[in-house]
């Protein structure tokens, strides 16, 4: 609905509303001052009769006027009323005219400042005789050398050994340039390994042609059985010193490294092992060398994450084979590896051992290593999940030869009591595994931490 009540029309200034309704509701206002509204104020109640209300809202805003005019009828001073106006501020001088205020004769110095300038002096060396000489008896009442005997003496707390990366060629080549090519010029075919403890002398070091012969006169001992493994893995370490002092990366260094992995791993040696496949793994990178047995190699480095359950290491081993090395990726050893690992992560003892029993060479040895293990994890989850079990059952899963090879199994684990057995009907004996009773013991030799040596 729309009419002349539903409309909202403004009041102006000094009208009455009742002087802005359209009566007619023709939209036209009827205004009977509208003469006078703009040049005078008419409202219902008006202060300054005849005054004009524009030019007294103008000087109200304006700050700078200095007198209001009046009506001549309202007889105050003359129509006129004058207000004086303010003086300016005076105008301040620049920041840099302002002279600083005067320094006071004397001003006590706080103790703090005292001791802080005592302490810079010392810094900067700058102590008395006396206190030098205070410091000196110090230090040798302490035993403690000063910086003079140090460097006379040749040790400094610079000169510590570190023995932090045990892959280090010495325990002080922080100190010197291990880029530094050498040559060396011992002509000795065997030589034992000592750790430098200083830079390397040329003298007491192979050049490539010695550690070629070193090299065939090691294997034919090792070929011979000639030799023990301790003699061979001394000598296998000094042929990889000499290699990284003189930084000789070619296909030799890629044999021998290869050749002392294999002997560490028939000797049960996962600490040099893993030296050498650490080394290996750098080696293959380069693009300047062939690469030799890459296959083997990349299967023995899975099945070592596998014995460190490294399985994030696996993951991205797999994606940069298929993304870069899809031929390696394919091998057979490499995917029965990669299948091995992939068992062990979901839990499926039953094609962990099958694969592991068809195995052969140094692989299944490097499984054997940690197979007691992952046996004992499988046993754990047999008696979680049965009360009773048959001997039986436990040698076919554990890839058994028979029976007495399942009980010996179990009496090493000191389970030997909880094997029953029950007498059937037709005289034939019911020999089983009490899962129930020996399951807090097996979750005990589980759960106890085992030391492994690992040298990494």
């Amino acid at each position: 609905m729309s009419g002349p009540y539903n409309k909202v029309t403004p009041v102006m200034l000094g009208q009455s509303r009742g002087s802005n309704r359209d009566p007619t509701g023709t939209g036209q206002v009827s205004n009977s001052h509208s003469s006078t509204t703009s040049s005078t104020f008419q409202g219902s109640w008006n202060p300054f009769p005849g005054y004009n209300v524009n030019d007294f809202y103008n000087r109200m805003n304006n700050p700078t006027a200095n007198r209001f005019l009046r009506p001549s009828s309202s007889g105050t001073l003359g129509g006129s009323l004058s207000f004086p106006v303010p003086p300016p501020p005076p105008m301040m001088p620049p920041p840099a005219a302002i002279p600083p205020p005067p320094m006071p004769l004397f001003s006590p110095t706080p103790t703090g400042s005292l001791n802080d300038n005592k302490k810079k002096r010392s810094r900067n060396g700058d102590i008395s005789k006396e206190e030098a000489a205070r410091r000196r008896k110090r230090a040798e009442r302490f035993g403690t050398p000063t910086q003079s005997q140090a460097v006379g003496n040749g040790r400094g707390v610079d000169e510590e050994e570190n023995f932090a990366n045990l892959n280090a060629i010495s325990t002080k080549s922080h100190k010197f340039d291990k880029n530094k090519r050498i040559v060396g010029r011992c002509q000795n075919l065997e030589k034992p390994y000592l750790r430098l403890t200083s830079e390397p002398n040329p003298e007491t070091v192979r050049p490539l042609s010695v550690l070629k012969k070193t090299y065939n006169m090691l294997m034919e001992k090792y070929e011979g059985q000639k030799a023990s493994y301790h003699y061979l893995c001394d000598q296998f370490k000094s042929m990889r010193q000499d290699l990284r002092v003189q930084i000789l990366e070619n296909e030799f260094t890629i044999k021998v490294y290869q050749s002392h992995a294999r002997i560490a791993l028939e000797n049960g040696d996962i600490g040099e092992f893993n030296q050498c496949q650490s080394r290996l793994i750098t080696l293959f990178e380069l693009p300047n060398i062939k690469h030799s047995c890459l296959e083997e190699f990349t299967s023995y480095r899975i099945l070592y994450y596998i014995l460190t359950e490294d399985h994030g290491a696996i993951t991205s081993l797999r994606l940069k084979l298929m993304t870069e090395n899809f031929s390696v990726f394919k091998h057979p050893l490499v995917q029965q590896a990669f299948q091995l690992a992939r068992t062990q992560l979901v839990g499926d003892y039953h094609s962990f051992m099958r694969i592991h029993s068809s195995m052969e060479g140094l692989g299944k040895k490097l499984v054997d290593l940690f197979i007691g293990k992952e046996k004992l994890k499988s046993l754990l989850t047999i008696c979680r999940s049965y009360n009773q079990i048959p001997l039986e059952f436990l040698q076919k899963e554990f890839q058994f030869q028979n029976v007495e090879s399942t009980i010996d199994f179990l009496s090493h684990r000191g389970l030997s009591q909880f094997i029953l057995v029950k007498t059937q009907t037709k005289g034939n004996e019911y020999k089983y595994l009490d899962t129930k009773a020996c399951r807090p013991y097996v979750i005990q030799q589980y759960t106890d931490p085992k030391r492994i040596n690992m040298k990494s």
